[in-house]
């Protein structure tokens, strides 16, 4: 393309690699922002992203999710002079698409965005460069429900292709061959042309908070859903308790709000993610440790990482830290602010 040499290119190309050197700086330091990474790693190349745009079915509102600088949709708009949206938690990183927006005069939008509960808007183009997980999950549900749109992935880490790959409705209309090392060498192109909706799976389950029935040789344990996450083929870890299951023969069902000791389960499980506590018995007995399991085959007994299994009628009470958390003559519990 003739615009790669002219002086107004360069000068774009220059000032957002400075400007996302810059704002790297200002990223704040959260697990879930991968600050320290290199450019490479968090952004395609300039080469790529434009090669992607030559592809026909790559057309209409590109929508970046997981944007970072908007690196992806400041090239679309200068490239194809089309509208783009730009999704990104880091404000930092949202400020940068911002500003040479409105420097060059580019259609861009962009959003600081918790892809794990904000709207994703609609779009012609989505672009997945992304890593799997929970967040994915409930990105890929809400497009789920979504019809005639092109999706563009690129695989940095990991299974995100195979994870696509398990979506219902997309077909894969081709591939195009990055010059950037990447864990699979292709942007794969797809087209979404069916809305096919499936009962509740664990991909659905990762972003949401619901208690889970798990069996095993010892019978029936209750797991927290959010957080879950896919290994590969059948398998899938939880968060709380992190333990690897095979879904489909150690998955039983949703636990109802309507069974038996449900409030008492779903607070058992929120002091559960409060990791280690102080549980006192009625023999006097003080265990410092974790809860794991929430049995609920025959009395209710608690699993914990001592590998001891506790009657839940013999606990007295349970503290974090000083705090009071559960206290069995009230019959009351209380979480500690962290």
């Amino acid at each position: 393309m003739d615009f790669l040499s002219t002086p107004a290119y360069q000068l774009f190309k220059t000032e957002l690699e400075k400007l996302e050197s810059l704002g790297e700086q200002k990223v704040l330091d959260q697990q879930d922002r991968y600050k320290g990474l290199s450019l490479i790693a968090l952004y395609t190349s300039f080469e790529d992203l434009i090669n992607i745009f030559k592809h026909p079915e790559v057309k209409g509102v590109w929508v970046d999710i997981g944007g970072g600088s908007g690196r992806s949709c400041l090239l679309y708009s200068f490239v194809k002079n089309e509208s783009s949206i730009n999704l990104e938690i880091d404000p930092a990183r949202a400020l940068i698409a911002e500003q040479l927006a409105q420097k060059f005069k580019l259609k861009v939008e962009s959003r600081v965005c918790d892809l794990q509960s904000d709207v994703i808007p609609s779009g012609d183009t989505y672009f997945l460069y992304f890593p799997t997980g929970f967040v994915l999950d409930r990105v890929l549900d809400i497009l789920s429900q979504r019809v005639d749109f092109t999706l563009v992935v690129i695989e940095s880490h990991g299974d995100l292709i195979a994870r696509i790959d398990k979506e219902k409705g997309y077909e894969l209309i081709d591939k195009i061959l990055l010059t950037s090392p990447r864990h699979n060498p292709f942007a794969h192109i797809y087209r979404k042309t069916k809305c096919i909706l499936s009962e509740a799976g664990p991909h659905q389950l990762s972003f949401k908070d619901e208690l889970l029935v798990i069996e095993d040789s010892l019978g029936e344990w209750v797991a927290d859903s959010f957080g879950l996450e896919w290994l590969g083929e059948d398998t899938y870890q939880f968060l709380h308790p992190p333990r690897a299951i095979t879904w489909s023969r150690d998955f039983k069902r949703i636990l109802s709000p309507g069974s038996k000791d449900f409030e008492l389960i779903k607070n058992i499980s929120l002091l559960r993610k409060l990791r280690e506590v102080r549980i006192v018995l009625d023999d006097g007995k003080e265990l410092n440790s974790v809860i794991r399991k929430i049995r609920i085959s025959g009395t209710l007994r608690l699993e914990i990482s001592t590998s001891e299994l506790l009657e839940w009628r013999r606990i007295l009470k349970i503290f974090k830290g000083s705090h009071l958390c559960y206290e069995s003559s009230s019959c009351s519990f209380s979480l500690p602010v962290l």
